[in-house]
């Protein structure tokens, strides 16, 4: 993945950011990159350049790369709370390493025996869920 030319890596390491009440005030809603979280980004990252900050990640821009980092649930929460025209709380938050995601398998193995009907591995049938989704804030991940 690439922003803006540059690639995207996995942070390695967690950053912790310091969200000041000036931050809350001057930072603007819906705007990844201007909130009061990408302000703090901006000012507690090393070598940042610039920041934009989303529900799920947040990308540190650096002179020849972009970070991603995992958002953890507490900014979340705020963003949320911000975006929507309420107060964005300060204080520290965690940024998380993103986790790496996992190959996927083919069936379940509890699952794989035959089935004397279909002569085959049996199906499970699962409901599918609709997810709630949060609206009202800012869009949901990095521009390409």
């Amino acid at each position: 993945m690439e922003i803006n030319g540059k690639k995207v890596v996995n942070a390695t390491k967690k950053l912790k950011i310091h969200i000041t009440p000036r931050d809350a005030l001057e930072g603007a809603n819906k705007n990844p990159s201007s909130c009061a979280a990408a302000r703090a980004v901006k000012r507690d990252a090393p070598d940042c350049v610039s920041a934009r900050v989303h529900i799920g990640r947040v990308y540190v821009e650096t002179p020849t790369k972009w970070i991603r980092y995992q958002t953890p649930d507490s900014l979340r929460s705020e963003i949320i709370a911000f975006d929507r025209g309420g107060t964005f709380d300060p204080g520290d938050y965690l940024l998380g390493i993103p986790e790496t995601p996992k190959p996927k398998t083919s069936g379940n193995s509890v699952n794989n025996s035959n089935n004397p009907k279909t002569k085959g591995p049996r199906k499970m049938l699962i409901a599918r869920i609709k997810r709630h989704e949060v609206t009202g804030i800012r869009p949901k991940g990095a521009t390409r």
